[in-house]
């Protein structure tokens, strides 16, 4: 993949090349009349040079009137994840989801704000565009302060932290504040005279690799407690594609990445790239490495919390994979995705439960929406109000169960 600092060597060296290209023109023209040869072949170059003037202008405005970017979306970047969240699509195409008609707080109003969340920049990242955390927001129903999302009935005062980790399932973009996983917890924990502020970390996209990075710049005292949610991103489902040639110029080398880097200064190769390139998924089954490195990295997790005294629980969050029945609706959603996916998943879930199975730190959650014959599913990961209620029940009762959490006396 090339770095960002890269481009502008890159469009230095088209422009040299273009320069090149235009100055042996002039020489050829320059030879004009001087004999039948030479006068031959500076017509052919002079030809040439107009036909693809033409084209690449015709093409340009072919791209644009047709929105031919737009609709290939899926090819922008071979690293990119193929944009299967809800909260990528507007309102008018999510509004008569199952899981979005039986959820009032679902609103247009609020999908407006998200939207604009989302086309300001809802990420910070780094120099690379790695994702490092949440962009600051204040709004009516999404607030990010400092990066972490608003946690409504927090106490007003100083006491223990519940941090909860994890990735957009946590931050849950497609409901209000009021109706996170989180903001169900601190209820729960209110209602029962638990004396915790809850607060949401969750970053879309996140790995339990990347919660450990983030869980060490936070400075977490005596009392408090840590909720892992993972699983939907540590399986390896949706990770990087390459982009190759179709057919036989798939024996091609680099044709894809070659096109894809000449489309941003030619419409002639980005049509090229359109029509002669196609994605090949690298996550067509679990990849036993990325699997070991979440076991790897789930005991240097334990052992720093350990280390610092801090009580900790993960939770093996549940997708629209691990759901046992289906209704038709939910049958219909499944056929958006790759039709891999599902296999992948389960493996790599299978592979997480037997490495976890006896390990009193971990729950399983993958079962906790079996009974629920109206589905709160937006998308294969992401779930509505009622979902975030359930699972925030869930975690709530490991809690208890497991003394991670205390009354206050």
């Amino acid at each position: 993949m090339l770095k960002r600092r890269t481009r502008p060597k890159i469009r230095f060296l088209a422009s040299f090349t273009a320069a090149l290209f235009v100055s042996a023109v002039i020489v050829f023209l320059s030879f004009l009349g001087s004999s039948g040869y030479r006068f031959v072949l500076g017509v052919i170059t002079l030809v040439s040079l107009v036909l693809i003037v033409v084209t690449e202008c015709f093409l340009k405005i072919l791209i644009l009137l047709e929105k031919k970017i737009e609709n290939n979306q899926k090819y922008k970047d071979e690293d990119q994840q193929l944009k299967t969240a809800a909260f990528y699509r507007s309102f008018e195409e999510v509004k008569n989801l199952e899981a979005v008609l039986n959820d009032s707080s679902i609103t247009e109003q609020f999908w407006l704000e998200l939207m604009s969340y989302r086309y300001k920049g809802m990420f910070k990242r780094d120099k690379s565009q790695a994702i490092i955390g949440n962009s600051d927001i204040s709004g009516a129903n999404l607030n990010v302060s400092n990066g972490i999302r608003n946690t409504p009935g927090n106490p007003g005062f100083d006491a223990p932290r519940c941090c909860v980790f994890g990735a957009s399932g946590v931050f849950a973009y497609e409901v209000p504040d009021s109706k996170t996983p989180t903001a169900w917890l601190q209820s729960l924990l209110n209602q029962n005279e638990y004396i915790y502020k809850v607060e949401n970390h969750g970053v879309g996209g996140a790995t339990i690799q990347d919660c450990f990075r983030r869980i060490k710049l936070i400075d977490l005292k005596h009392g408090d407690v840590v909720v892992f949610v993972f699983g939907g991103n540590d399986v390896g489902v949706n990770t990087a594609k390459k982009i190759i040639g179709k057919g036989k110029l798939g024996y091609v080398p680099y044709w894809g990445v070659t096109l894809k880097l000449a489309k941003r200064h030619s419409a002639i190769a980005e049509m090229m790239f359109i029509k002669t390139t196609e994605i090949m998924y690298t996550d067509i089954e679990s990849n036993p490495e990325v699997l070991r490195d979440v076991g790897k990295t789930f005991i240097d997790l334990s052992d720093h919390l350990k280390n610092l005294g801090i009580s900790s629980l993960f939770f093996l969050q549940p997708n629209l994979y691990t759901k046992s029945f289906h209704n038709k609706y939910e049958q219909s959603l499944l056929t958006r995705y790759p039709k891999h996916w599902g296999n992948t998943v389960l493996a790599g879930y299978n592979t997480l439960r037997t490495k976890f199975e006896n390990n009193p730190q971990v729950t399983f959650a993958t079962h906790i929406f079996d009974q629920e014959l109206v589905s709160p599913y937006l998308d294969w990961g992401h779930v509505n109000s009622t979902g975030n209620k359930i699972i925030a029940q869930h975690i709530y009762a490991s809690l208890v169960e497991r003394q991670l959490i205390q009354k206050n006396n």
